[in-house]
């Protein structure tokens, strides 16, 4: 399963999780989430992509 972490200020604010694991629905689920991310943590934060075991 493929999550993404939110780093602010070199810490881990929260892992994003999409339902659905296509690689196209994963970039929508991005592209939904950065605006929302912006207005809580501002322009300096990264977003990671991470495999987990399920």
């Amino acid at each position: 399963m493929i999550v993404f972490d939110v780093v602010y200020n070199g810490a881990v604010q929260e892992t994003l999780r999409p339902s659905n694991q296509n690689r196209t629905e994963m970039y929508w689920f991005l592209v939904d989430r950065i605006p929302v991310l912006q207005q809580k943590y501002g322009s300096l934060f990264t977003v990671y992509r991470r495999t987990i075991q399920e």
